[in-house]
């Protein structure tokens, strides 16, 4: 975990602001879907954590998808956010199921 903190600690500005803008933009698309601001935040929280989770891990392993550094940024951090999405869809749906209320139907 520390290795992590560090990793990011040590991110240079445009990295962070290239990932920022891309999950802001997610934030923004799943704000538009879902018309909750709450909802929005948890989001692009998951969203931001994926995309450093899967710069950190790539850059540690040495995997690299693209040779231009900047595309291959953005298409670690696109994987991570959507791996972050599934997630959180997964686990909104799963939180969905247990809460519901079946209608008991007598004759």
């Amino acid at each position: 975990m520390d290795d992590f903190i560090l990793h990011i600690k040590d991110l240079d500005a445009t990295t962070l602001v290239a990932m920022s803008m891309l999950v802001g933009s997610g934030a923004h698309l799943v704000e538009i879907f879902l018309d909750s601001r709450l909802l929005t935040l948890m989001f692009g929280f998951a969203f931001m954590t994926g995309a450093l989770a899967s710069e950190y891990y790539f850059s540690t392993q040495g995997i690299v998808v693209h040779s231009d550094p900047d595309a291959n940024l953005l298409l670690i951090s696109i994987g991570g956010m959507i791996v972050a999405l599934l997630l959180l869809l997964g686990l909104r749906k799963t939180l969905e199921a247990m809460t519901e209320k079946k209608a008991i139907v007598r004759e």
